[in-house]
């Protein structure tokens, strides 16, 4: 028994629901789809042409803009089931058996089952291209690769134990970078995280310069966390990596040549042939700022 629990936010969630439709249909288990707006002011929920279907499709809307993380909270408390798939609106599954996939590993002893993240192979508009070229090389990674660290998970494609999920999702804050938030709380509660093969294309991409502004919204919010929560200071590469300079005493000098050297980085990172190693010092260079300013 499967809740697909799917928040929306001006995106056209139509194409998903009805793949999700078509597979469910030929599942041997209950199904149940649930939608929620998050005040979208384009691409409504009583605008598309969502599937007349004998799965039950439920939708609903918040009446003001509450983030992806609350509204999550809101689908799993309306959930009939005790096992949550959570899926991104600008998402769409890669196979077939999408559903019937997942099925497999839902009576098995897994608290969560993570399937991946996948991105078409043909690169986008320049505009786009750093999102893209960011998840192809970072995100879209074989399950054996993402098992190696069981708790960094992908929460646009997640099925996950209602009651675990409730006790670990950060619902009362807003903000870009939270699933670390909930990665932390699944290795206090020494969750069982069950890495898959089963991804789904992440198709909405963000503008280059759009992507590099919520990288590092990011990046403040985790060194919010940071302050209230040690266990979070060595969870990411770019922790690490600060961590491995502060021990040997170079932090000040390369904050000073990253500061120096950031226009040039910048138009590296939102160039129409983006530079992640360019990203990634623009990201180590706002880091060290935020944790001096923060």
């Amino acid at each position: 028994m499967l809740s697909i629990c799917i928040p929306t936010y001006n995106y056209d969630v139509s194409v998903l629901v009805q793949t999700l439709v078509t597979q469910a249909l030929g599942v041997s288990y209950p199904i149940e789809i649930q939608i929620r707006d998050d005040a979208s002011t384009q691409h409504l929920l009583s605008e598309l042409r969502l599937p007349a279907t004998s799965i039950p499709i439920t939708t609903a809307h918040n009446t003001s803009n509450l983030g992806r993380t609350a509204t999550r909270a809101l689908l799993a408390e309306d959930a009939q089931y005790a096992n949550l798939l959570f899926l991104d609106s600008d998402t769409l599954p890669k196979t077939p058996n999408f559903l019937e996939n997942f099925a497999r590993y839902l009576n098995e002893d897994c608290d969560v089952i993570a399937g991946g993240i996948a991105y078409v192979e043909t690169a986008p508009e320049p505009s786009l291209r750093l999102r893209w070229l960011y998840g192809n090389k970072r995100e879209a990674r074989p399950p054996e690769q993402r098992q190696k660290h069981p708790y960094l998970v992908v929460s646009g494609n997640l099925c996950i134990k209602k009651s675990l999920f409730q006790a670990c999702n950060p619902k009362d804050q807003k903000g870009y970078g939270l699933d670390n938030i909930m990665a932390l709380q699944l290795e206090q509660r020494q969750a069982h995280v069950c890495h898959i093969d089963n991804p789904v294309y992440h198709l909405g991409l963000e503008t280059n310069a759009v992507f590099l502004e919520k990288a590092l919204a990011a990046i403040d919010q985790l060194v919010a966390h940071e302050k209230s929560k040690p266990e979070l200071l060595q969870k990411t590469r770019l922790q690490l990596r600060y961590q491995q300079f502060k021990q040997w005493g170079l932090i000040p000098i390369i904050y000073g040549c990253l500061t120096l050297l950031r226009d040039r980085l910048k138009k590296r990172a939102l160039s129409d042939t983006p530079s992640l190693s360019a990203f990634d010092l623009i990201r180590l260079h706002h880091y060290i700022k935020s944790k001096r300013h923060g």
